[in-house]
């Protein structure tokens, strides 16, 4: 079209052209930073590229002592999925969004709750977690919450996890876990047995199972 007339209908004849008089209607880029820790939270309605120098996690679940968050790497993101991420290189990222956008963010990954673009009168509920300096912090007054970011609404909703040899982030104070609140054993009567999510199972249950507040393998 002519430069500075946006009315035209366009000229369709073969020739060499270039772009004098025009606007990105959407640029896929979000820009974000971390705190001096390098950790913090992401969740966006599309997938992304994972920048340089960071290692993106999903949560794999809850120690059994309610002390530490446990995380494991991801490679593949997915739309509108609340991820963790550590960056050793800067403070200010740039993730580069890919593919078809999703309408709502996962409100429950793992115990993870993501959101989207929020307003001034979205604020983290009492006793949820966020992150902040490498630590899942108790909010105990409410304030506003970060766009494009995740929380952890319930720990109750966290899978519990008996052992964990990867990558974990401390919450500010040990929580109440179903492992970790198992019913004293009755001396009287057979003892129950529970899997490691602390639901109470049969005595026949295959794999790693919880009896007397110890683990134990059954084949």
């Amino acid at each position: 079209m002519e430069y500075g007339k946006g009315t035209g209908n366009g000229d369709n004849r073969e020739g060499w052209w270039s772009a004098t008089d025009f606007r990105l209607r959407f640029i896929p880029v979000y820009q974000t930073s971390t705190d001096a820790s390098g950790w913090a939270t992401i969740c966006l309605p599309y997938s992304f590229i994972i920048p340089e120098g960071v290692k993106l996690y999903q949560f794999a679940g809850i120690l059994a002592d309610g002390s530490k968050i446990c995380l494991e790497e991801v490679t593949e993101p997915k739309a509108g999925y609340p991820y963790v991420f550590h960056s050793n290189t800067t403070s200010t990222l740039s993730f580069y969004e890919t593919g078809t956008a999703v309408s709502s963010a996962e409100t429950n990954a793992n115990g993870l709750r993501g959101n989207f673009a929020l307003s001034a009168a979205n604020r983290y509920p009492l006793n949820s977690f966020v992150l902040q300096n490498g630590i899942w912090n108790k909010v105990t007054e409410r304030f506003v919450q970060e766009s494009f970011s995740a929380f952890i609404y319930k720990t109750t909703q966290l899978p519990v996890v008996a052992e964990w040899n990867g990558t974990t982030l401390p919450l500010s104070e040990a929580v109440e876990t179903a492992i970790k609140s198992l019913p004293t054993p009755n001396t009287q009567q057979p003892s129950p047995t529970y899997d490691l999510q602390g639901r109470r199972v049969s005595d026949s249950q295959k794999g790693v199972v919880i009896k007397d507040g110890k683990k134990y393998p059954i084949r």
